[in-house]
């Protein structure tokens, strides 16, 4: 009795597991542009208007009306342009291999701001909400870094800015400081004769106006280990094959923002949605991806310019 109330137990569990799946289809691609008259039919029948901010799954029919017109991007990079009276039924490769859609997870939480749970930045998130603050360590801020002597950067936001800043470096393991004065500009380099950045240790630092009181909150940073360095050198080489080479497309940016955001990488990630934004300025998507990676690096009066600018986008490819 006590083994087929276990059976029946595990067969409803599977059951619940199964269903659930069904009932929450991943999303495998995005509107990069869509104007006029755009609708989607899902798997089930059901159909809805098409906006910027419309998630499309494996199965979804995306048809264009007599003044409609869109682009879908997928996670994988390819492309689809829709003119007029025409449609496409999205499609997920089934044989995408683990690290692939490892990146394609990433890419889905930039596209909607969906801040990453493994990023640098997820245990000390809950500063980002400070809109007063007068001074903002910039660079490295939540994030690895692959210099050991490191350019560190930051905003002064005050109506009169300062000229002198003391900026610390602490360590969160051994009792490590540093500090180094600074007159006239807001970025220094690490000095060369200074103790060398471990990779061991982990990194937090601050700036502070040497005249007063204001200072920035603390941000982190960390360098990369050259194991995981290899690992990233590996995984671009797979990314690129995956690219057939073409390090000038879409997929190319796609792909390594998201490899670099998994690496902790934040700068190199930022480095590349700025060169998919070259490439793709009226893509509100990539202004949206920008703005998430500078939420979870702290740079939010950036990171609110990169939003509005998604907004209009958006705004104007709806007319």
């Amino acid at each position: 009795m006590k083994n087929s109330f276990i059976k029946i137990v595990s067969k409803l569990a599977l059951l619940f597991v199964f269903s659930f799946s069904i009932a929450v289809a991943q999303d495998v691609a995005f509107f990069s542009k869509v104007k006029g008259s755009v609708k989607i039919t899902d798997a089930n029948g059901k159909e809805k208007k098409a906006t910027s901010t419309t998630k499309l799954a494996d199965g979804d029919k995306v048809s264009t009306g007599a003044d409609g017109s869109a682009t879908i991007m997928y996670y994988s990079g390819k492309e689809v342009v829709l003119a007029a009276k025409k449609y496409h039924t999205v499609k997920k490769k089934q044989e995408e291999s683990s690290f692939l859609s490892g990146l394609y997870s990433t890419l889905s939480g930039l596209v909607w701001g969906q801040a990453s749970d493994a990023s640098m930045a997820g245990a000390t998130r809950a500063w980002a909400g400070d809109a007063n603050r007068m001074i903002t360590a910039t660079y490295p801020s939540e994030t690895k870094i692959l210099e050991s002597e490191p350019v560190f950067k930051w905003a002064d936001h005050r109506k009169v800015a300062g000229k002198n800043f003391v900026v610390t470096i602490k360590s969160e393991i051994s009792d490590f400081k540093y500090e180094i004065n600074v007159s006239g500009v807001n970025e220094v380099a690490y000095p060369k004769v200074a103790p060398k950045l471990k990779v061991e240790e982990k990194y937090i630092w601050t700036v502070k106006d040497a005249a007063g009181a204001d200072v920035s909150p603390a941000v982190k940073f960390s360098l990369l280990d050259p194991g995981e360095s290899e690992n990233m050198n590996d995984d671009l080489k797979e990314v690129q094959k995956v690219c057939n080479n073409d390090i000038t497309n879409p997929q190319w940016y796609l792909l390594t923002a998201a490899l670099y955001r998994d690496y902790g990488l934040m700068r190199q990630a930022e480095t590349a949605i700025q060169s998919l934004i070259q490439l793709k300025p009226d893509m509100a998507q990539a202004r949206i991806m920008l703005a998430t990676l500078y939420k979870e690096t702290g740079r939010l009066e950036e990171a609110k310019l990169e939003e509005e600018a998604a907004r209009k986008l958006s705004e104007g490819g709806a007319k």
